[in-house]
């Protein structure tokens, strides 16, 4: 079983994730536009991780990779991780849910799905979380 649970309660930040992510503040700004662009169509959807990586592109994303020195796979984890603490800065963790397993603290990732044709092929999962007013 699974269930969504408020980053205030388990939090997906800390202190190793901010060191492992700190390269991604360049691309803030970016992210946070795609979130925005997202929320925007879809207030109440569940895919703004795959939505982040639709909006930054394969290319900026390989451009990340090489320019951090880091594999692909590693660049595409560190954005997935990224993305809540975005989302908690934006709205506050109170408002931000993640699928996690019944442990509560485990995320619970999801196959990308056909809305994101562009991403089928490099991208395979992703985490939903979702703003809750």
């Amino acid at each position: 079983m699974a269930s969504f649970v408020k980053q205030s309660v388990f939090s997906s930040d800390s202190s190793i994730t901010r060191k492992r992510t700190a390269f991604l503040i360049e691309e803030k700004s970016k992210i946070q536009e795609a979130i925005k662009d997202y929320l925007a169509k879809y207030p109440n959807g569940e895919q703004v991780t795959l939505h982040v990586f639709h909006y930054l592109g394969r290319k900026r994303i390989e451009m990340l990779a090489q320019e951090n020195k880091k594999s692909l796979a590693s660049i595409k984890q560190s954005i997935g991780l990224y993305v809540p603490i975005v989302l908690c800065d934006l709205f506050s963790p109170e408002k931000i849910e993640s699928l996690r397993k019944t442990n509560g603290t485990t995320n619970l990732p999801r196959k990308v799905t056909k809305d994101y044709t562009d991403l089928l092929g490099w991208v395979s999962f992703y985490t939903p979380h979702r703003v809750i007013n």
